[in-house]
């Protein structure tokens, strides 16, 4: 068991981070339960990206593969899930939200829209590995904070938990296989590493922590209210 986990590190880590993910579902709000799953759920799509940063930016070994391989599904109901905690915790208690499909699909589709249009075009032009979607990722969070900006303590959390929990996580994945390194394509990397692991990697944990909660947050129409009073 133990040569078959050396040999595909990324199906090993995904079996690492489900129960981190378990656990942080127990721990969360009960009220915010719901769109934890719902931030993990609409995340799993974006596991078909894959096929644009395989094998330009890494070639990670998967068990199998259709479109996607299971670690890639894993990997992004995990961080969908783990997302929304990390960011809301500051205001959690004043948030409020509510669930109207049309108004979901709309913020989604349209959030999905301007990261991609503005990704794409920079990998047109020879931007490589993952700097496009960190691009589109960073612009998406600027214009939502813009359009939000009561919400900046998410945004400020997401940047900081969602960036401290996935670079200890690489990390130590890194630590645990070696070889895993050996998957990403050094040619198209920043050539930067912190602690083994390529500079991309908390990069994206920073920026996708600050956008895909206000994404999450636009799409369920959250607002800060009072904080509930607690009776004792």
């Amino acid at each position: 068991m133990l040569a078959f986990l050396q040999q595909y590190p990324y199906f090993a880590a995904s079996l690492l981070v489900l129960p981190l993910t378990a656990l942080g579902f127990a721990l969360c709000p009960r009220r915010h339960r719901r769109p934890m799953l719902w931030s993990a759920l609409l995340l799993l799509p974006f596991a078909l990206t894959s096929v644009c940063v395989v094998p330009c930016y890494w070639n990670p070994a998967r068990v199998f593969v259709f479109i996607a391989g299971p670690e890639d599904v894993v990997f992004c109901f995990a961080a969908g899930a783990l997302g929304w905690p990390l960011a809301v915790w500051p205001i959690h208690r004043r948030l409020q939200f509510e669930w109207r499909g049309r108004r979901v699909l709309a913020c989604y589709v349209l959030c999905c829209l301007w990261g991609f249009g503005v990704a794409v075009p920079l990998a047109l032009l020879g931007l490589r590995g993952l700097t496009p979607a960190l691009i589109g990722i960073a612009s998406l969070a600027v214009l939502l904070l813009a359009l939000r900006r009561e919400l900046w303590p998410m945004a400020a959390a997401g940047v900081v938990c969602s960036g401290l929990f996935y670079t200890a996580f690489a990390v130590a994945v890194f630590a645990l296989f070696p070889g895993f390194a050996g998957q990403w394509n050094l040619e198209n990397l920043w050539a930067v590493t912190f602690l083994g692991v390529p500079l991309e990697e908390p990069a994206w944990a920073v920026a996708a922590g600050a956008a895909w909660p206000l994404m999450m947050a636009c799409a369920f129409n959250a607002r800060l209210g009072a904080a509930p009073i607690e009776v004792h």
